[in-house]
This record gives structure tokens, sequence and C-alpha cells, in this order.
């Protein structure tokens, strides 16, 4: 399969007001490999560094000369390693670096380990001569040099393959086989396998971060492949942010950086705003889940503005498509049809799917809009899949919520963190993190699209939850059987709004929408005011 690649590195080491004495960026994107060499081209790199240096130069004051490209021919494994050397060798003390790669990535994990004997998933980015830059020889000693001196900010818009979790390809994905790629002079194959470990040690292990002033953005977890959105796409009613082909990560990020990631509305966009946005926006729309990293040493580090862009700047959030009024379901099934239709709020698609129904030997397999497996039901359940798409109408009311008048945020992870799906039996952990002392729910919205009250579990939990406390909500949970998809759903309130304390008492068990409980919590956190914030994570469990 195919898989894009997109490298951003951010580095800084100032708070919110830190001036850079000199923007620089270095922009790469490929479209154009070798197909007839395992390596099919692409539609979205080179819009995406094109977007992108217009964004720069026209929004967050970088100088046309401090911002250099590469496109296609010229972006090949010896000018994109001189191109940072470049940068290693003049780049001052203050200065600050953007470094962008958009293309193809590789991972041995599904045609190499056989062969080479790897026992972990590993990945690098592919060049346009078909040559790979891996972590530990070629990107990491870098970094580590630019780190010492100035500030970085990258982005790595990648998959890494090799997951259990069965998926739609709603995109096509930017993946390079092995076999696809020319070894080094004077490498082999051995000598690959240990480059590509020591990548994986570099981009999966916070614990072991070895940046001090670098933030780190990547567009999907190690199990996780990331997409390119294709003109195919766009015919089909995909909207991205100029109507051209982009990759997935990138599109979310020109949306973020044009103003809609400017979530607590305070003239400003900060790097943990930006990744939140990127975040929900994509994993919403794509079968991946963007992973962000950055030094705990600098807690200073996440929340400064973004390019350190001044708070008096304006942005114009960038127009989007409306969601549908109704949840399209897509039926390759047509048994089911005659009872799909009738259901209120629901309306059968050909193209452009919320649902996605398959058959398969009788059982029927129900998919997410990104293509993320819900759930599977095996025969004879049909009852339940009906219930389940039935419930998808107030499942996307509840999960979608936001508030325009939002003016603070709402933070939400999962322990353990930089993963894109959990395996039957792991321990899960919830921490919140509110930008102003306030009241806070969480919510789980399990497989079915039946709710359960997280937190608060009782009466002298509905207490106000302290600003900018990184604090454990809720209980520990493990993943149990049926796996699939579900969403947790974060509120915060600065004020305790009018029937929280009935809804605790009484949110005692699961839930299901349609009910006289859902409708009161429905209530609740409705009423689109200021004080009030909230967010959502996708959460995908398999056996």
């Amino acid at each position: 399969m195919l898989m894009r690649a997109t490298l951003v590195a951010i580095v800084l080491s100032c708070g919110a007001t830190c001036a850079y004495a000199e923007k620089y960026a270095l922009l790469i994107g490929i479209n154009r490999y070798a197909p007839a060499q395992g390596a099919p081209n692409l539609e979205g790199p080179v819009n995406d560094v094109k977007a992108l240096r217009q964004a720069l130069v026209s929004a967050w004051q970088f100088k046309p000369g401090n911002v250099q490209t590469l496109f296609d021919g010229e972006a090949t494994r010896a000018r994109i390693l001189n191109a940072i050397d470049g940068y290693v060798g003049s780049l001052k003390p203050g200065d600050f670096l953007f470094l962008f790669y958009s293309g193809h990535g590789t991972s041995w994990f599904q045609h190499g380990m056989p062969r080479t004997g790897i026992t972990v998933d590993t990945g690098a980015i592919v060049t346009s001569d078909l040559r790979l830059i891996v972590g530990n020889q070629d990107l990491q000693p870098r970094l580590r040099k630019l780190d010492a001196v100035a500030q970085v900010f990258a982005v790595f818009d990648s998959c890494y393959s090799g997951n259990s979790i069965k998926s739609i390809a709603v995109a096509p994905t930017r993946f390079v086989s092995p076999d696809a790629i020319k070894p080094s002079p004077g490498s082999s194959l051995a000598e690959y396998d240990r480059q590509f470990a020591d990548f994986d040690r570099f981009t999966a292990a916070p614990d072991a971060y070895p940046y001090h002033r670098t933030l780190y953005l990547s567009a999907a977890s190690k199990a996780e492949q990331a997409a390119d959105i294709s003109s195919l796409l766009i015919t089909h009613g995909f909207h991205t942010v100029d109507g051209l082909p982009h990759g997935a990560l990138t599109n979310a990020l020109l949306r973020g950086l044009a103003g809609e990631a400017d979530t607590d509305h305070d003239r400003k966009i900060t790097y943990e705003e930006l990744y939140q946005f990127v975040r929900q926006s994509v994993s919403r729309q794509f079968s991946q889940t963007p992973q962000f990293l950055f030094p705990t040493d600098e807690p200073l580090i996440a929340g400064a503005p973004v390019f350190s862009l001044s708070t008096t700047a304006t942005f114009a959030p960038t127009p989007v498509a409306a969601p549908p009024v109704k949840v399209r379901v897509k039926l390759e099934s047509p048994a089911l049809r005659a009872k799909v239709t009738a259901m209120a709020g629901v309306v059968l698609s050909d193209g452009l799917f919320d649902l996605l129904v398959r058959e398969n030997d009788g059982a029927f397999e129900l998919y997410h809009q990104s293509g993320t497996l819900i759930q599977k039901y095996p025969q004879g359940a049909e009852q339940e899949l009906l219930l389940r798409i039935k419930a998808e109408p107030d499942v996307r009311k509840l999960v979608d919520l936001s508030y325009k008048k939002q003016d603070f945020n709402v933070t939400l992870t999962i322990e353990p963190g930089g993963r894109g799906f959990y395996s039957l039996g792991d321990h899960l952990r919830f921490r919140a993190r509110t930008g102003v002392t306030s009241y806070l729910v969480l919510l789980d919205v399990d497989v079915s699209g039946s709710v359960t009250l997280l937190y608060p579990r009782s009466a002298d939990q509905i207490t106000k939850a302290p600003a900018g406390l990184d604090m454990a909500i809720g209980p520990e949970s493990q993943v149990t059987k049926p796996t699939g998809m579900e969403y947790l759903k974060l509120f915060a309130f600065r004020e305790k709004p009018a029937g929280l304390d009935a809804f605790v008492s009484e949110a005692k068990d699961t839930f299901a929408p349609g009910t006289p409980i859902f409708e009161k919590l429905m209530r609740i956190v409705s009423a689109d005011v200021a004080g009030r914030a909230s967010t959502q994570l996708k959460l995908v469990t398999t056996e």
C-alpha cells in the first residue's frame, strides 16, 4: 500500500513572548516517483508545499528569501540532507527553522519482516531517487545540532504500517514497499534494518525524546497509515482547504493555521491548540491519529504561539463545507436497504459516507467515515446493527458538539499515549487539563452508541478542577469485548450548568441515545454560551 509522509519538526525554547532573530523554512514535496518500481506517484505533496509557502509568507511573517523549497526530482536524498546541513552550519542562536516533508514513507512491517527478521514496525521517508532518510543515521544527528542552536518546528505526515485493524481505503495512502528502495552505496539490508530500529526509537519513545527545544508532530501513530486526499476523492465531494489534493494532515494543518485552530478565540494559535485541532480534524475523517511530542522539561513550550506570531494578528478561518444534515449510510448489503431508508435522520449514499455497512459470510461490518471499523456483527445480530445505525444521528450531535463562543480550552489525553489503537486487556487512564477553573464532565460513547458517564460519578466529585493542572479524571478502564471504535467526550463549564447534579445522580448505568436521560444530557451541554469548552478523542480497540 502507499503511504504519505510529511515531516514537520518543531523546536522552541522561549515562552509566549519570544521573537525570533530570523525565521527560515525548508519545505519538501515529492509527487513524482517511479510507479514501475513500486513507488506510485502522488497528488498532494507539491500542493502541500505551495500552500504552506504562501501561508508562511503572507500570514506568518516569513521573508520570501528565507523559504527554501525542493520539489520532485530536486528532492533527492543528497540534496535534502545537504539542505539540512546548510542550516546546521548557518543558523544562529535565536533563529527558527520550519522543516516540512511531504511524500512517500515506507515500513518494513508488512513486507520486510520475514526477510529481515525485524521485530518492530519502523519507517522512513523516501526521497525522489528512491532512497531512504532514516532516523538514527540521518535525521537525529542533524536535529540534535539544530536543537543546540536554533528553534525548530518539524512535522511528519507519515504512515507506519503494521496494525491489526482492518481499514477501508477512503483515500490513497503513502507507503512504499521496501522492495522499491535502492540501498545507499555501501549499505546492506542488515544496515538498513538497524537504521529502521533506531528510527523507531526516535519517533516513538517520548521518555527518550532527545531534544530540549523541539516539537514534533506526526500524521499518525506507529500502527496507522496516513492518507493522501486525491482528486478523485474531491470529485466525489470531499472538501480541501483550496479544492486541490493535499495530504490529510497538511490539509488540516493549513485549516488550523488559517484560524480554525484558535479554539479559545484569543487571537493567537498555540502549538497545543494546533495539535488538538489537527488531531480531531484528521481522526474524524481518516483512519489515523496525529501524535505530538515535545520536551517535558520545557513545560511552556506547547503553549507558545505558533511561529511566535503577535497576538494582534488577525485570522480568517477557512470556509469549509457544512456537515451533512443527515447521516449518510452506504450499504454494500442490499438486504438492509428498506429498513435503513425508513430511519429518521439517515439517508442512503452511493458516494461519501458517514457509515459503511459491509456483509461477509452473513455477518456485518460497520465502518466509520474514516475507514475505522466500529464493530463486527455476527450472524443473527442484524437488529443490533440497525439499532447502532439508528443511534448515529444522536451520537453525532453529542460527539461533534462544539461551542462557537468557546473562550478557553480543555484537553484530554489517554495513558499510555502515542498509540492509535489499544488491545484487549489494556488498562487505560484518562487525564484532563482545563484553561480556567471549571467543572468537568467526561463521557464514553461505546461501540453500540450507548453513553457512560465516567466523571463525575458522585456528588462529591462535582467540584471545580483548577486551571492548568494536568489531572487524572474518571476511573481506570480496561479494554473488553466488544472491541471496535468509540468516543471520549469531555466538557468543561466555568459555572455549574443547571441540571448537572440531578443528571449525575441518575446516570449510574449506561444509557442509549433517545432515552430521557440522554435528552437531559443534551439539554445540559447544548447551549452555546461563553464559559464552555469541549474536546473529543476517537478510541479504537482491537482483539
